[in-house]
């Protein structure tokens, strides 16, 4: 009887499960090194934004602390015009009592001119008016000069008041100097404090200086000039500078001849007063007109001269008195300015005047803010609207090498979850060896860009400027293929600057 022999097919399969088991080990290994490499790309990527975006957030925040400081500035400066017309118009009380006066000896002419007539009983009265009207000029006289004497009382007040709205403006200044300082100083250092938080293995470009620069040049008038190298990023001169703070003040001002009304209210010199008509013995319709202006300017001009440089700060009252007495009328209009400057000002009359109105020294006499304050740091604009008109861009840039580092550190063994020390994987494919690379053999390079923009809510008309507090931070896309470039190698990238030219770019062709 033949022999039967009988294969038994049990642990076949043994070997191909095992290929099975390596293939999914590779792919499971594969796996994990892929989504490790994205993952420290994406954190890298956001590690550099946040730099980027941070240090455009510190510029808007030192622009907007720009727009209130100068507000208050222009505030002070406008209180300053208050305290002039308060001045000018107690100023004008004495006008309107020697303009009376001046009216009663134009009543006592007319009176003493009629006196002379063929009617003798006529002449008698015109007699009795002449005579009267000359004891209403003394009234007058006499009240003007009383008025005189508590004017010039308040003089010395008047000086300190405006001495020491200047000194809130010096302080105003200084604080500016603080802030702006800071704010070069936190550029400086942001991507270093970010990465000991972030990444604390990883390196940061060197755009600090570059954020630095960008900064100061924005801003003109300030300490922070001569870091500007900029030789396309000219300042305005003082005078221009002068005319932008000076229209900004004129622009806040009060309606003076709602002050004038303010101060009519004084039951003795509104037109008709029980006041005005004692002195006239009850006698005649006392009238007072009163138009006035105040501003901060180069002229002492009745109107605001908008447009010149900002060298005093003053006001302008011009008193009209007009009565009806008897057989007479009187009218007399009479000027009042009280101005201060760095020269001594003016003030006219000079009945109240007993010192000079030093205390104002002007708006940006000079180029920088000095140990005096007296200046005015103002937004450079241009207009280069492929520069976005000076508003200045902030750029960063971390490096990190996937290979051998992880962000999260921790003490752990950072290569654990490579395929090998190579991060590379070698197959043998019979006629040779294929070689697949599992991760970047260069360090990882991560650019960014932010901007530092002004942006006006709803009807968006006004420019740049440090008036309005609408600065606002965001991430930017790069404008142009050369502007990437640039970040690139600055950063170190040359093969991230090599592909700038292919890179597509928002409102670029490729």
């Amino acid at each position: 009887m033949p022999t039967k022999i009988i294969l038994r097919s049990r642990g076949q399969t043994i070997v191909l499960g095992v290929l099975t088991l390596l293939v999914l080990a590779v792919m499971m290994m594969l796996t994990f090194t892929l989504n490790q490499v994205v993952h420290e790309k994406i954190r890298i990527q956001s590690h550099s934004d946040a730099i980027a975006f941070s240090s455009a957030v510190i510029q808007a925040r030192a622009f907007n602390s720009m727009v209130y400081s100068n507000r208050a500035i222009a505030a002070a400066v406008v209180a300053q015009m208050t305290v002039h017309a308060w001045m000018s118009t107690a100023s004008a009380t004495t006008a309107t009592l020697f303009s009376g006066a001046i009216a009663f000896i134009m009543i006592a002419l007319m009176e003493l001119a009629q006196s002379f007539c063929p009617i003798v009983c006529f002449c008698a009265i015109h007699c009795v008016h002449f005579v009267q009207a000359l004891i209403v000029m003394a009234k007058y006289f006499q009240k003007w000069n009383e008025y005189n004497n508590k004017v010039k009382g308040t003089e010395d007040k008047f000086n300190d008041a405006v001495n020491s709205i200047k000194e809130m403006v010096d302080d105003i200044h200084d604080s500016q100097k603080t802030v702006l300082d800071n704010a070069k100083s936190a550029l400086g250092s942001v991507p270093d404090s970010l990465n000991n938080i972030n990444a604390p293995r990883a390196s940061v470009g060197g755009f600090s200086g570059q954020n630095q620069e960008a900064f100061a040049c924005a801003l003109e008038g300030s300490s922070l000039d001569d870091d500007c190298k900029d030789s396309n990023r000219t300042k305005s001169s003082e005078s221009d500078r002068s005319k932008v703070m000076q229209n900004a003040a004129n622009a806040m001002r009060p309606f003076y001849d709602q002050l004038l009304t303010i101060t009519d209210q004084h039951e003795d010199f509104k037109s008709g007063s029980d006041f005005l008509k004692d002195i006239q013995q009850n006698e005649g319709s006392p009238i007072v007109f009163k138009i006035g202006s105040a501003y901060t300017g180069e002229s002492k001009s009745m109107f605001s001269d908008n447009g010149v440089q900002s060298k005093n700060v003053g006001a302008w009252v011009l008193t009209t008195f007009f009565t009806s007495w008897h057989d007479g009328v009187g009218v007399m209009a009479l000027p009042v300015w009280v101005f201060s400057d760095k020269d001594g000002g003016d003030h006219f009359p000079s009945w109240a005047h007993q010192g000079n109105h030093d205390k104002f020294k002007g708006v940006q006499q000079e180029d920088v803010c000095g140990d005096d304050m007296n200046c005015f740091i103002n937004f450079r604009a241009t207009d280069d609207k492929d520069k976005d008109f000076g508003q200045p861009s902030s750029y960063s840039s971390v490096k990190y090498d996937t290979m051998h580092e992880k962000m999260s550190g921790g003490g752990r063994d950072r290569n654990a979850w490579l395929v090998n020390d190579k991060g590379t994987l070698e197959l043998d494919m019979g006629s040779g060896k294929a070689t697949v690379s599992l991760i970047p053999r260069k360090p990882g390079i991560a650019i960014s860009k932010a901007k530092t923009y002004f942006h006006q809510l709803g009807d968006w008309k006004a420019p740049p400027n440090f008036f309005d507090p609408f600065w606002r931070a965001k991430l930017h896309h790069f404008t142009s293929r050369e502007e990437a470039k640039n970040a690139a190698n600055t950063a170190g990238d040359s093969d991230g600057a090599q592909n700038a030219d292919k890179m597509p770019i928002e409102g670029s062709e490729l």
